[in-house]
């Protein structure tokens, strides 16, 4: 079989799927790249991509053809939302890589889409493989691949402690993970599971939230750190080296690595000066631990991530998410909106500042357990965040914006607008037993794999692992021979 493997510049990732296709390759199978732009051979060599007579570099492509693709029309059944917005809402948040004109993205969505039939057609690929559809060179791939009867394969880190999920579609996991529910006998060591995982679920953290560097405080000696000067020196390399027009995932280096510092300059003021707005934490627990309020509990998201830009684009902008709840709630309930702690100094004063004046709205600072909300609410409401998942395991209501995996779970009320939350709301909900809830979660369990995506801790890294992972990817797709998802 032959496998696509995709590349773009998030950090450790091209290292870490290129461990991964060497395995596939010792199995008995064919690796090729589609790598998105030449710097990647430049912040993160590695000749046994960056020299491959199997590796295809989309700038290159895009340079080759431009007068061609920018004067051609766009034939595709695609939205520009569909294939752009994962990206632009990165841009918008970072605020780089806006100059470029109409015929420039003209040339990009029909060079994406050239440039993946023709490495598909041409070297008679049957998987793509990459994370999750997070943005639009995956996205691209995934669709062109489909039309191709090519499946696409997408590792993420999954939901409970040390697994992991292998997807073939964006949007239809959830009905995967629930398609057998009705035949389920439990096991007795899936039992088990489910009775220590629930035991420890008020104090257990999701392991993508474990040392994941946006959840830090950004303090100023991390703005002149070694990893910084490092950061710099690769730009001014990919500025000498590659011609970033034609990078369209990054733009200009120099414009982009001037974004990102003021981005984390403004994090570190924002972050101070937004503490004011939050409850006082012993408020908070008074408030709960006496039920003098009846609340529903909001979680706020990380902003750009693909889990709001790729599966809920409606809903990323988080002031117009909240002022719309709000609006949608019975005066005399409250809304408690529990910040992102990766989210720390993203929004600005203002934003707080509105928040926080809004009535019946209740500031809750990052740092307070989330699960001590959940316990005592009416519900949750959510877009795609993992605490709706949580409210779930709770047995609470969760009413649902977005696409999740666990949206065909019991107490998931989908919404297609904030309009209907007034109209359900106040509806009384089937009662589930934690055996019901218990079977759904031991489904998600099963449709899982052991282990973690350690991209971020190379040091960690050993052949068997990648021999593991290897191995379960070949067992997802055991069953699929160029069929569409």
């Amino acid at each position: 079989m032959n496998f696509l493997v995709l590349v773009n510049g998030a950090p450790q990732y091209k290292y870490f799927y290129a461990k991964i296709a060497q395995e596939i390759e010792v199995k008995g199978h064919n690796a090729y790249f589609a790598v998105n732009a030449q710097k990647s051979a430049v912040v993160e060599p590695l000749g046994y991509i960056d020299h491959s007579k199997n590796t295809f570099f989309f700038d290159h492509y895009l340079k080759e053809n431009f007068n061609d693709l920018k004067n051609q029309p766009v034939n595709m059944n695609e939205t520009w939302g569909d294939v752009f917005y994962s990206d632009f809402d990165r841009f918008f948040c970072h605020n780089y890589n806006l100059n470029e004109s109409n015929e420039y993205w003209t040339a990009v969505v029909n060079g994406l889409e050239r440039f993946f039939t023709s490495i598909i057609t041409d070297n008679n690929i049957d998987f793509i493989l990459y994370e999750n559809v997070s943005n639009s060179f995956a996205y691209m791939g995934y669709k062109v691949g489909q039309s191709l009867g090519c499946t696409y394969v997408g590792l993420m880190g999954s939901r409970l402690p040390n697994r992991y999920e292998i997807q073939t579609s964006i949007y239809s996991e959830s009905d995967v993970i629930i398609s057998n529910i009705g035949s389920i006998k439990l096991a007795e060591d899936e039992k088990e599971w489910y009775k220590s995982y629930q035991e420890k679920l008020f104090n257990t953290q999701p392991d993508y939230m474990k040392n994941n560097i946006i959840t830090k405080k950004i303090n100023l000696s991390n703005l002149i750190s070694y990893r910084k000067v490092k950061t710099v020196q690769k730009n001014l390399n990919v500025f000498l080296k590659t011609d970033s027009h034609y990078n369209y995932q990054s733009g200009h280096p120099i414009e982009q690595l001037t974004a990102m510092y003021k981005l984390n300059w403004r994090k570190m003021l924002n972050e101070t000066q937004s503490n004011k707005y939050y409850l006082p934490m012993d408020e908070v627990d008074e408030l709960i631990e006496n039920n003098k309020e009846n609340f529903y509990v909001y979680p706020t998201h990380y902003h750009p991530e693909a889990s709001t830009s790729v599966l809920a684009p409606d809903y990323t902008n988080e002031l117009n998410n909240i002022i719309s709840i709000h609006n949608n709630l019975p005066v005399g309930s409250y809304l408690y909106v529990k910040d992102h702690i990766s989210a720390r100094g993203i929004q600005n004063k203002g934003f707080y500042k509105k928040i926080s004046a809004l009535p019946g709205v209740r500031l809750i600072h990052f740092d307070y357990n989330i699960k001590k909300l959940i316990k005592n609410a009416q519900g949750v409401i959510t877009v795609t965040s993992t605490v709706g998942y949580e409210a779930v395991l709770m047995n609470k209501p969760v009413y649902l914006l977005g696409h999740v995996f666990y949206e065909n779970f019991p107490n998931v009320i989908k919404l297609n607008s904030f309009s209907e939350l007034r109209n359900t709301i106040n509806t009384k909900l089937k009662s589930y037993s934690d055996e019901e809830i218990r079977m759904f979660v031991i489904a998600y369990y099963r449709y899982t794999f052991q282990g973690q995506l350690l991209i971020g801790k190379p040091d960690l890294w050993k052949q068997e692992y990648f021999s593991d992972i290897a191995d379960n990817i070949l067992y997802k797709i055991k069953d699929v021979r160029k069929t569409k998802v």
